[in-house]
Formats: structure tokens, sequence, C-alpha cells
């Protein structure tokens, strides 16, 4: 999930959005673009957070994240 805001102050009280834009969903596939809707301008903060699962046995690792910017 993501969350954005005009500032850092903004953005810890930002809500926390999955790919159809509410709380209910998460990105779940690799290389999903993110487009944010055009009005939302000075929008300069982005957060992300990620939910992992273990199958009790092995330890799960995420290993890279990548994010590209285009205004």
């Amino acid at each position: 999930q993501i969350r954005t805001a005009d500032t850092a102050l903004n953005l810890a009280n930002a809500n926390w959005v999955g790919s159809d834009g509410t709380v209910n969903t998460y990105y779940e596939s690799s290389r999903t673009s993110i487009i944010l809707d055009p009005s939302r301008t000075g929008q300069r903060y982005f957060q992300y957070r990620a939910f992992i699962d273990s199958d009790g046995v092995t330890t799960p690792i995420i290993e890279s994240v990548k994010i590209n910017y285009n205004p």
C-alpha cells in the first residue's frame, strides 16, 4: 500500500491505499504502475508499506524496491 502528502507531517495522517484507491486493496503484482490523480498537485512525499507472509518454515525476504518518478 502507499500514501502520499504535500508535507512530511501530513504524510503521517494520510490514508494507506491499494490498487483501487481504498484501504481494502494492495499492490500485489511486481512492476505494477501506480498512477495518482493529476489533481493531486504538490504530493511530493511518498511512503509505502509491504505485507509479507511466511509459511512458518522459511523467512520471507524483500530483495529490492524500485521507485521511478515521472512528473
